[in-house]
């Protein structure tokens, strides 16, 4: 709603001032705008509110000197040249020598001086070389030379390759995207971010700090938390993701709204996220923890799903996907239907491991879904709690009639999943070790082989599996998933 008071007080700029550059009459409009907030630029007033009666009534200076875009690394390599761009306007209207410095840590490390005429603008290159590793602030200086005017902008660079910290480095996840490149993770401190995310860029680990810690809070908007169309190798963990709504325009779209959302994605990894609190705005609409669209050989894994109107879709010909270890947990609330998992025209998705508890539907299916519901194994499938069979052999999964919901699962397990688990008894202790003693070395077709206490499925109970069941030595699946 600003845009029509800030063209109109561009254009009475120009009609006072008729010499006045584009740039000029840019730094004119910040210069003479009432700051509002805290001092200088923010996020929630920007540069503050425009003020036509003293941008015509401030003529420009005859010297003076501003920085309109500062490009810097996303991060700095060891004994590497790190090369700073900024971009200076020379806004007074006569000529001078515009100094340019760059400080690191307080200290100027280079520095160059142009001459620019009035209005005109100009690139200056800096360049410094860190010596040891940590976070250095970097601050970009000019100054003219025949007034006492000066501008400068600053930021934090640190020396972890290919890590984008946020917000000591970049103010926000987006921001941490947009200049990320290939093979990077971008490093989330704990905090609420306000964020749409529109992860473009393949190839990425996007990590929170601690998933009940740093949190994206949509607000109650018909928006997504992370939204992913057409990636690849993108992996997201460590967030507590919630507050989405389904609106009437996007609900029943190939996006959807949703904590997280892959449309046309591949080999993904969405890992031990919480994904809570996606509701809806208008009863005929969806809104999800996690849609998958039109993706093919993502990996879904070790998710927390509560209190979601759905906590999980996969639709539109999804295919090859790896469901495994996700909890879903009160999920649905608006009609028979709603809860944990949908699946609409999905197939040959891998779905195993993951508990269904208290959802107001586990599952719901339709008569083109046909995926496998087990692991590479073929020995377990997922909890329900909804199933009456039993376990005759007391190996933890259930062997007799009837199946759980919607006939899918012939291994349901006896007790909630967590990793570690070889007995299936809902904790992870002795018995567990036991197990995992008896087999260990062993690979298929060995005579010791138990597919249980192959932890990580790579075809051998060997240091991986020790190494995960001696990380949840003691818990049970309560305290796993952060239940009192």
């Amino acid at each position: 709603m600003a845009c029509p008071h800030v063209v109109g007080t561009a254009a009475l700029i120009w009609c006072r001032y008729p010499n006045m550059t584009r740039d000029q009459v840019r730094i004119h409009l910040r210069k003479t705008a009432q700051d509002l907030g805290t001092l200088g630029f923010d996020d929630h007033y920007g540069f503050g509110l425009v003020d036509a009666n003293a941008s015509i009534s401030h003529a420009p200076p005859s010297h003076d000197v501003a920085i309109i875009n500062w490009e810097r690394p996303s991060y700095a390599n060891l004994n590497a040249s790190t090369i700073t761009n900024t971009t200076v306007l020379n806004y007074g209207t006569a000529f001078d020598w515009v100094n340019a410095s760059l400080i690191v840590n307080g200290t100027i490390v280079n520095s160059t001086t142009i001459g620019l005429e009035g209005g005109q603008t100009s690139t200056v290159s800096l360049s410094w070389t860190p010596q040891t590793s940590g976070v250095y602030n970097l601050t970009s200086l000019v100054s003219s030379t025949y007034s006492s005017a000066t501008d400068c902008i600053s930021a934090n660079v640190t020396t972890e390759a290919s890590t984008i910290k946020v917000p000591l480095c970049r103010k926000s996840i987006q921001e941490g995207i947009d200049v990320a490149r290939s093979g990077d993770t971008i490093s989330v401190a704990n905090g609420t971010y306000h964020e749409i995310v529109n992860v473009w860029k393949d190839n990425l680990t996007i990590r929170g700090e601690d998933k009940r810690g740093t949190i994206i809070d949509c607000k109650d908007k018909d928006s997504w938390g992370f939204l992913l169309y057409g990636r690849h190798f993108v992996r997201i963990e460590g967030f507590t993701i919630k507050r989405t709504q389904g609106g009437r325009d996007g609900g029943s779209s190939i996006m959807g709204f949703a904590g997280v959302s892959l449309a046309y994605s591949w080999n993904c990894t969405i890992n031990d996220n919480i994904m809570s609190f996606h509701t809806i705005a208008w009863i005929t609409y969806y809104a999800y923890g996690l849609l998958l669209t039109f993706s093919f050989g993502n990996n879904i894994t070790k998710n927390k799903f509560e209190h979601n109107m759905i906590g999980m879709a996969i639709k539109n010909g999804s295919s090859d996907n790896r469901i495994a270890g996700n909890h879903f947990y009160w999920n649905g609330g608006r009609a028979l239907g709603d809860g944990g998992l949908m699946l609409v025209n999905a197939s040959n998705n891998m779905i195993y491991h993951n508990n269904f508890i208290y959802n107001e539907c586990h599952l719901r299916n339709d008569t083109v879904s046909s995926n496998y519901w087990h692991g590479r194994w073929n020995v377990t499938g997922s909890y329900w709690d909804n199933y009456t069979g039993s376990d005759t052999n007391g190996d933890g999964v259930g062997d007799t009639p009837p199946l759980p919901q919607q006939q899918v699962d012939y291994l349901p397990l006896m007790a909630p999943w967590l990793p570690g688990d070889i007995t299936h008894d809902g904790s992870v202790g002795p018995a567990d070790f036991a197990r995992l003693a008896a087999a260990y070395g062993s690979t298929p077709g060995s005579p010791t082989w138990d597919p249980h206490a192959d932890l990580d499925e790579n075809a051998i109970v060997g240091p991986g599996d020790f190494a995960i069941l001696s990380k949840y030595f003691g818990q049970d699946w309560t305290t796993y998933w952060g239940y009192p």
